[in-house]
This record gives structure tokens, C-alpha cells and sequence, in this order.
């Protein structure tokens, strides 16, 4: 059973075409809209908000910085609360876009 949907936002760069996460350079991700990405190891961090990751984490590296906008279902949601600004903590969330910032 499906529960609420929320979205949820990450900052990663873009090196030669490759979307690379801004803390780990080893973890990548996909360039399709509609993919689903699963972190079962702890689960990964997205933002609550677009003000609020682009505000955090926008022009840490020299690299050029793209948006990545998720959706994920309640069922999905490890930690956090999505109705406050801040950050949660998802196992599974689908693609909705990626946009260069």
C-alpha cells in the first residue's frame, strides 16, 4: 500500500556528464526522469525544500551544480519530518527532474 507522497530535493555536481554526490564522488546518479534509486545501507538525504538545498549546498565545488527533484512515498521516509524546512531521510524516491542550476 502506498502512502502520502512527498518531494524532495539534492544538490549534486555534474563532472563529464556523470551526476556525482557532493560528499561521497563515488556515489552517482541517474540522468532519467522516472528513475527509482534505493539506498538500503541508511537510506539517503534529501531536502525538504529547493530554497532550502540550494541555500545549503549550492557552489561547494567548482563543479556545475544540478538539482535533482524526487518524489517518495511515506512509506519510504526513514527520518525526518517533510513539513519542516530541513532534510529527511528516504530509502527509495523516484526521479521527477534534473535541472542545472
Amino acid at each position: 500500500m502506498n502512502g502520502h507522497k512527498h518531494t524532495g530535493f539534492k544538490i549534486v555536481a555534474r563532472e563529464n556528464g556523470v551526476l556525482k554526490s557532493l560528499q561521497n564522488p563515488d556515489i552517482t546518479y541517474s540522468l532519467e526522469v522516472g528513475t527509482v534509486e534505493t539506498n538500503f545501507n541508511g537510506g539517503f538525504y534529501l531536502g525538504t525544500s529547493k530554497d532550502f538545498v540550494v541555500d545549503y549546498y549550492a557552489g561547494l565545488t567548482d563543479l556545475e551544480d544540478v538539482l535533482i527533484t524526487y518524489e517518495y512515498d511515506e512509506v519510504n521516509r526513514l527520518y525526518g519530518n517533510p513539513n519542516e524546512e530541513g532534510e529527511v531521510i528516504v530509502h527509495t524516491a523516484k526521479i521527477l527532474s534534473i535541472e542545472a542550476l
